[in-house]
């Protein structure tokens, strides 16, 4: 088992303990901060455990043991499939595999989808499509506008740029084809694909007022449309989606 400070490690065993006693219970991965060694006193400990095959139901919860907050998600073989095929952008619950550490494998399970999930990490994200670029350009384009109406309204103003900044760097990570950034290790892993775009989001969050956010802001977006074509003023259409039919309609 990985080493680990106290409350952590007594923690840890106890959970893991109750965890192994479990039939349903195959594998156990520890993930998170505690996994990649970046420990803190507010850390938690995050579990990722697969179940058996019979188990029909995916779970999240939290629990506390001794003041420590533990975080579980766990599911059965066919829901950890579905992770590998379609959790993108973020691959959340796939990278928490591919960089685990592996604390219980009852049969190997552990194993076979840390080996998978390397594997989808490895490959990364497809090229964004053409379509795809097209709608970011003129999303983006239309919140900065958005952002200019709201000159006289400065709360309104930073609501839209706050939210904005994620949708920014997403886009910016998708065109280099790499998982997005995730909680608070997402500076650290902005700063590794663009240094530029980090070096710009801080001067966005460290702005002084609405006039500085929304200039720093509007550089941010010019920084991540530069690539994609620049902000899009032209006509476009979104390719059509076929509509799903509710079963017996």
């Amino acid at each position: 088992m990985v080493e680990l400070p106290e409350p952590f490690a007594s923690v840890l065993t106890e959970v893991l303990d109750d965890l192994r006693t479990d039939a349903q219970v195959e594998a156990v991965f520890l993930g998170g901060s505690l996994a990649l060694g970046q420990i803190s006193p507010r850390s938690d400990i995050d579990l990722v455990v697969i179940k058996c095959a019979e188990v029909e139901v995916m779970e999240r919860y939290v629990r506390y043991v001794r003041d420590v907050q533990v975080q579980v998600i766990s599911g059965p073989p066919r829901q950890f499939d579905i992770w590998l095929a379609q959790d993108r952008p973020s691959g959340t619950v796939i990278r928490q595999l591919a960089a685990g550490q592996i604390l219980f494998d009852r049969s190997g399970l552990g194993t076979h989808y840390q080996t998978l999930a390397e594997g989808v990490v490895r490959e990364g994200l497809p090229p964004m499509s053409t379509p795809e670029i097209r709608s970011r350009r003129f999303l983006l384009t239309e919140l900065l506008d958005d952002v200019s109406d709201c000159t006289a309204q400065p709360a309104q103003a930073r609501w839209l740029m706050d939210t904005g900044l994620a949708y920014a760097v997403e886009t910016a990570f998708l065109w280099h084809a790499q998982w997005t950034p995730k909680g608070k290790r997402a500076l650290a892993e902005i700063e590794a694909l663009d240094p530029v775009l980090a070096g710009l989001c801080l001067e966005f969050l460290d702005a002084a007022d609405c006039s500085a956010q929304q200039t720093a802001f509007e550089a941010l977006v010019a920084h991540v449309l530069a690539p994609l074509g620049g902000e899009l003023r032209e006509p476009w259409t979104r390719p059509p989606q076929e509509v799903s039919r509710e079963e017996g309609a």
